[in-house]
């Protein structure tokens, strides 16, 4: 058609990439800070990470992403707040970013580029659960908790009454990841030694096997959930020497070579000599899955 301007498909195309690269870059003026710029980087570089922006972008969910930069752009929070009642002032609903996987995505991202470590896409709850932590979102605070016996525990430099208690009484009590971190210092009473088990079936044999002075042992109930490792956290900034026994299966062996790299000399392995292995020797084989994590 006469004075009709004809465009080639490849130059739309690169249109269509600017105007998208563009819509990212307006969005880390609109909401500066470190955080917005290495997502944006991230994006515009193609990052595999950073694909479901691309496709939110693609399918013009403008609103989403908008509401990831207005979020991250906050954090890391210096009071701790829960996820629920974030979600509530960034989009009005405490259920949203439930389903918007893209927030993890971009925290993920953001870590690596803190931390300058490889991206990580672990989505496991404890996982997700830390991650948020580290920049002040609590996803839950009262069913993540950790089992322990014979610790005491200061807050604002003040003995919590209720661990006196406790201790005196010589009695279990499963703590709250809520209540942990209330406190300033969690530690032993006697000595520098804790000992920690993952199955609640081992601890509460080990008590009952225990007499005398109540035996400073925590119980984590497998994976180790966040309360748990902020309990472990306290115990290291007490110097305490922490004796860890859990399984002989590939998971079992994960979790303490996991203890191991993040607290070190800290961390001592409790009943794993080749003896012990012996012992504890069972007909049942391993799964391939399972033997591959070796």
């Amino acid at each position: 058609m006469v004075g009709t301007e004809i465009f080639y498909k490849k130059d739309v195309k690169q249109l269509e990439e600017e105007a998208k690269i563009d819509f990212f870059l307006q969005l880390a003026n609109q909401y500066p800070s470190t955080n917005t710029k290495w997502l944006t980087e991230s994006i515009v570089h193609k990052e595999s990470a950073a694909n479901g922006f691309v496709q939110s972008y693609n399918q013009k969910d403008y609103q989403s992403i908008k509401n990831i930069y207005k979020t991250i752009m906050l954090l890391p929070l210096k009071t701790k707040i829960r996820l629920p009642v974030l979600a509530e002032k960034i989009a009005g609903d405490p259920h949203y970013f439930d389903k918007e996987t893209k927030f993890i995505t971009a925290l993920q991202i953001l870590k690596s580029k803190k931390d300058n470590t490889p991206y990580s896409n672990d989505t496991s709850i404890e996982a997700v659960n830390e991650l948020l932590y580290e920049y002040g979102i609590l996803k839950d605070d009262l069913q993540n908790f950790v089992t322990c016996s014979g610790l005491l525990a200061k807050n604002n430099g003040e003995n919590v009454r209720s661990w006196d208690y406790l201790y005196d009484e010589n009695s279990v009590h499963n703590v709250p990841l809520r209540e942990l971190i209330k406190y300033d210092r969690i530690y032993p009473k006697k000595g520098k030694c804790v000992f920690i088990v993952e199955n609640s079936g081992v601890f509460s044999s080990i008590l009952d096997m225990h007499k005398g002075e109540p035996l400073p042992i925590v119980c984590t109930h497998g994976q180790f959930k966040l309360a748990a490792l902020q309990l472990i956290e306290k115990l290291c900034n007490e110097n305490v020497a922490i004796y860890y026994a859990g399984d002989y299966d590939p998971e079992g062996l994960q979790m303490a070579q996991r203890l191991k790299m993040k607290y070190g000399q800290s961390i001592h392995f409790w009943r794993y000599t080749v003896q012990d292995y012996i012992e504890a020797l069972s007909e049942i084989e391993i799964t391939p899955l399972s033997a591959s994590k070796l």
